[in-house]
């Protein structure tokens, strides 16, 4: 996941640990993320996908191949948010710095809107005026004046892939702080157009899914794509069972059984909270995590959360930390007051465990810990 949509995606019970400690310096205290072209938001936000042809005439484009939507073959579309940057000329090839060296001289990037010309072509990803985001989850303003960018966080800059002399361009932010800038995309445009059909395809999935009329049947296509290991088809059918009374309450339980998303665990128990259902098996859950951490933390070592040098192993234990942490704050949150005895077996088991940091001030699982034995007046 590219740095625009990872700061899409923000886990909703947000435990957060620093990968690494340092000093802010006023370089760092200015960085930001900005955006990028990301491929599987464009795609599954776009009601219109489609390949463009320069006409002459700055910001105006004919339609040569129609992937999505309406727009058919031979219309037309003014698109001023692709105007070229005046001045700019040449190929798009020597508006990328090849000298290595220039990696960090921001002033050899490409931030404008390249120029195009006679046989190039330009693929974009674009929502119809007034047309919603099929998912997001920011505060989207809708327009229905113009086309917008289909790219959750972004303009047409970053909705669009150009394509010279058989190779392929899009912008990003390959360093932060930095800009986005003009990049070669590393595949070909038949690589491009099979990642276009994958993502489509699930996407018409999701349109089947909330189609269904059956709560229970609409739950079970929402489980099967939320399975699917695409970030927005997971992040959009989340949404949805939150929101799917008992037959998505059901199904969001059985996810939690599958270990397979241990990852996602702590967003499917914050959907849960959120619609305030307790459930038995939250105590049931947390004592498979007693089990983990017994036999886990004797294999670790102090500052495990940040040893990268035994990626992905340490991957393992940090899911398990969250769903930890989610499962602990769901039985604070929900007053779980049946599944005190569990906490009380998970506390003994985690008081043994090392630090997750060589001087670890602060444990989010410890501070949980306090808060849900407080209730049972420890």
């Amino acid at each position: 996941m590219r740095w625009d949509d990872a700061a899409d995606i923000i886990p909703r019970m947000d435990v957060v640990k620093a990968c690494a400690v340092m000093i802010l310096s006023p370089l760092f205290m200015s960085a930001a993320i900005r955006p990028s072209f990301y491929l599987e938001s464009c795609v599954w936000n776009a009601t219109e996908i489609l390949v463009l042809a320069p006409t002459g005439h700055a910001g105006s484009f004919k339609v040569v191949e129609t992937i999505k939507g309406d727009p058919q073959p031979g219309a037309m579309l003014e698109l001023d948010g692709l105007r070229p940057t005046p001045d700019a000329s040449g190929k798009l090839r020597d508006l990328i710095p090849t000298d290595v060296h220039n990696i960090f001289d921001q002033q050899g990037w490409f931030q404008g809107i390249p120029p195009i010309g006679e046989g190039d072509r330009v693929i974009v990803f674009l929502r119809r005026p007034g047309a919603p985001p099929e998912w997001s989850p920011n505060n989207v303003s809708i327009k229905t004046d113009d086309w917008q960018p289909a790219n959750n966080m972004g303009d047409l800059q970053t909705s669009a892939i150009w394509i010279q002399d058989g190779r392929l361009y899009e912008f990003l932010q390959t360093m932060n702080p930095g800009p986005t800038h003009l990049v070669m995309m590393q595949k070909s445009e038949e690589e491009l157009r099979k990642q276009i059909q994958a993502v489509m395809q699930l996407r018409d999935a999701m349109d089947r899914a909330v189609a269904t009329s059956d709560a229970v049947e609409r739950s079970r296509q929402l489980a099967a794509l939320f399975r699917s290991g695409n970030v927005f088809a997971r992040a959009s059918s989340l949404q949805k069972l939150e929101r799917g009374g008992e037959a998505g309450t059901a199904a969001l339980l059985d996810l939690l059984t599958d270990q397979s998303l241990l990852g996602w665990h702590q967003d499917i128990l914050g959907a849960l909270v959120e619609q305030h259902v307790s459930d038995d098996r939250f105590g049931k859950f947390l004592s498979e995590e007693t089990d983990y951490w017994s036999t886990a933390c004797r294999t670790l070592r102090p500052g495990w959360w940040n040893d990268m040098t035994r990626w992905p192993e340490v991957e393992v234990p940090r899911n398990h930390y969250t769903r930890s942490y989610a499962l602990l704050r769901a039985i604070y949150e929900l007053n779980l007051t049946a599944a005190l005895p569990v906490v009380k077996e998970f506390d003994a088991v985690w008081a043994a465990c090392p630090p997750l940091e060589p001087l670890e001030k602060t444990n989010q699982i410890k501070d949980e810990l306090k808060l849900v034995l407080r209730t049972d007046g420890h």
